[in-house]
């Protein structure tokens, strides 16, 4: 059976995200179990948002909303 988890595990999920690895398997892992097409929206904009971030700092510049 699959297990139902809050809105608030889905969001530490994604805010504990801090490699590109991470990023892919959380956009995969969510893709795969996160029903709510609203909440997957609102997931992957954040993800895109970390993976934003980890690149910037990769190339060692900051990054800037």
């Amino acid at each position: 059976m699959k297990r139902i988890y809050t809105r608030e595990e889905l969001w530490a999920f994604v805010y504990r995200v801090d490699t590109i690895k991470k990023v892919h398997i959380a956009e995969d892992w969510l893709t795969r179990n996160v029903d709510d097409n609203d909440l997957w929206n609102d997931l992957m904009t954040c993800l895109s948002q970390i993976s934003r971030e980890i690149y910037a700092e990769q190339e060692g510049r900051a990054y800037h909303i």
